[in-house]
């Protein structure tokens, strides 16, 4: 172990990682409420699919933006919302799902 290091005043101690590691602190794309599968790269750009625990069907594709949409049971097609970037189209829908799940939301 190392000693010590007195920068400006701040006393670190030796860090264990090397040193170009990036530690994200977002949970796994498969650890929400919904799972995604891969992006496929349709004609009109990537689309991602995934089921919601509620048994929605969530369908986010790439036009200018991510656009996120919710396929209803009866086959019916709810465009919930867009976003710039996909991760926020991700928990766009992960919100979307945890709303149908406490009832606060009733897409049926």
């Amino acid at each position: 172990m190392s000693d010590r290091v007195h920068v400006s005043g701040i006393r670190l101690a030796h860090v264990d990682c090397a040193e170009r590691t990036v530690q994200v602190n977002r949970p796994a794309i498969h650890e929400g409420p919904i799972q995604w599968e891969k992006p496929v790269r349709g004609p009109d750009g990537k689309v991602r699919l995934g089921r919601g625990k509620s048994g929605l069907s969530y369908r986010i594709k790439q036009a200018r933006e991510w656009q996120v949409q919710v396929v209803a049971s009866r086959g019916r097609e709810l465009l919930v919302g867009s976003a710039r970037l996909q991760d926020h189209a991700l928990a766009l829908a992960g919100m979307w799902e945890q709303a149908v799940l406490a009832g606060r939301v009733d897409v049926d």
